[in-house]
């Protein structure tokens, strides 16, 4: 959760991760914050990698262009360069070597919870 998967991949120093999609406001304070403080990466600059979004919405995350309900919901979380670019924008120029993800927290997301009729009880 909040980007352990890729917190573990960068603390390798062998990857520069370019962005990091997350759907919980939570977590992506969490993620922006490990990043500002681990990796000294500005405040602006973590806006920009790390995306609170909905991953379903696949072409507006990956081509920017967001509707006006999207910006209504995702829009003050996110760099406005992100809602006008998408990843294309934010990994533009940079050669990509890998692209990986993870399922949700189990315990903590909504969408972990969501799966046990339980409530992780």
């Amino acid at each position: 959760g909040a980007g352990g998967l890729s917190l573990g991949f960068a603390n390798t120093n062998r990857f520069n991760i370019l962005a990091h999609i997350e759907w919980e406001k939570p977590m992506v304070a969490t993620l922006r914050n490990a990043l500002n403080k681990r990796f000294k990466i500005s405040e602006k600059e973590t806006k920009k990698r790390v995306i609170k979004f909905d991953i379903q919405k696949t072409d507006e995350l990956i081509n920017g262009s967001w509707s006006d309900e999207t910006l209504k919901i995702y829009g003050s979380d996110n760099d406005e360069s992100v809602s006008q670019f998408g990843l294309n924008g934010v990994i533009s120029g940079k050669k990509i070597d890998v692209i990986f993800g993870g399922p949700p927290c189990q315990a903590y997301s909504l969408a972990g919870r969501a799966q046990d009729k339980h409530s992780m009880k």
